[in-house]
């Protein structure tokens, strides 16, 4: 991939990915003040002064770019000087950026636009996913397994992985391969992620991955398992260091934390547990941001409401009211025709709501109702 391929991959949505909207309007502003100068420029390299420090550029993007100033990530100086550069590159570059497309879609629906970069990632063959998450490949299959939910957004050059209950993002970028993927969530977590999301791009191409099968089979196993008393001590534990890093300025380590107890707690079958520590993972990344919308006393209301979760499955671990429940188990019968006459919304005091759908048959003349429901914190953006 050349220089300038690289530069018209990373529009705005895929610099935002790399760095944050914020950094990236400063890198703007910058641009604007004409600070920005080109001292060298190759087809694969490029080396820039931008106010004080010298920017140096390849087609291996802004992860491997360099800059003399002291961050030690993508500062606001390689933003500038991609900026600076893609809005000086010749016409059919920019017509070549203009012309991808944008759409969003669940997992396995159908596109009727071509994506880049989904074409990339399935066209890689099956040991190079392997190969890429080495000892976490396991782990990323199950994740992927857990996470089918998950939605995927093509826009222009990039392509984003919403992982349903929100543990993270992952974008991909045209040209920049696994290697060059950009991951909101947990650092250490970033190749499990990565992985995951690059199954479930793959699979929602029509890839055939037979070991996320197995995964899936394995996951869905789980939810007979009982919950285990050392585990949920092991929680407890977990939610006061989590909020003593929270509180101590230290949200990463939370984060870390958390995210490994919601994903436990899944395996766990316990359903409403890992939504409220996904909820918790979420608003540790928030305080890792700095974002506006972290509250520290929400943080702590939530960490109490689960805190209190667990001692009371530690006292009634089969409470399905307290565990939530995943499935149900039901005994098939023949197939019936029936004719579809009304369906009506409801919600329990316990806080889980469903549609429940009615029909009739007419060849046995019995009624039968279907009802598709969700558990009182099964869903971490639903509040009771």
């Amino acid at each position: 991939m050349s220089l300038d391929a690289m530069l018209a991959a990373h529009d705005e949505t895929a610099l935002e990915a790399v760095a944050n909207k914020g950094l990236v309007r400063r890198a703007q502003k910058d641009v604007s003040k004409g600070v920005l100068d080109v001292l060298e420029r190759a087809e694969d390299r490029a080396v820039l002064s931008v106010e004080t420090q010298t920017v140096e550029l390849t087609s291996d993007g802004p992860k491997r770019a360099s800059c003399t100033c002291p961050a030690n990530t993508v500062c606001r100086h390689i933003i500038g000087a991609m900026l600076f550069l893609r809005d000086s590159s010749l016409a059919d570059g920019e017509q070549a950026n203009s012309n991808f497309a944008t759409n969003e879609r669940t997992v396995g629906a159908a596109s009727d636009q071509p994506a880049i970069v989904r074409a990339e990632l399935s066209a890689l063959p099956p040991e190079a996913v392997s190969k890429f998450a080495g000892a976490d490949l396991q782990k990323a299959l199950e994740f992927a397994a857990q996470h089918q939910g998950a939605t995927i957004t093509d826009q222009g050059a990039t392509s984003i992985v919403r992982f349903s209950d929100e543990l993270g993002t992952v974008t991909f970028i045209a040209g920049q391969g696994l290697q060059g993927a950009i991951s909101k969530g947990p650092k250490s977590k970033t190749r499990l992620l990565v992985a995951a999301a690059a199954l479930l791009l793959r699979r929602a191409e029509g890839v055939a991955l037979p070991e996320l099968e197995e995964a899936s089979g394995i996951s869905s196993s789980t939810a007979s398992i009982q919950l285990d008393t050392a585990y949920l001590n092991d929680v407890l534990i977990g939610l006061e260091n989590a909020l003593t890093a929270v509180m101590s300025g230290t949200p990463e380590l939370a984060e870390e934390t958390l995210f490994d107890l919601a994903i436990s707690a899944r395996a766990q079958a316990a359903p409403r547990l890992s939504s409220e520590l996904r909820r918790l993972t979420k608003s540790a990344h928030l305080a890792r941001e700095h974002h506006i919308d972290f509250s520290p006393e929400a943080y702590l209301q939530a960490s109490a409401n689960t805190y209190a979760l667990v001692n009371a499955l530690i006292k009634s671990p089969g409470d399905n009211r307290l565990t939530g429940v995943l499935r149900r188990n039901y005994q098939p019968r023949e197939d019936l025709t029936l004719m579809m006459l009304g369906a009506y919304m409801w919600k329990a005091e316990s806080g889980a709501r469903g549609l429940t759908v009615l029909g009739y048959s007419s060849s046995t003349r019995e009624w039968y109702s279907t009802t598709n429901a969700r558990a009182a914190g099964a869903d971490p953006t639903f509040t009771p």
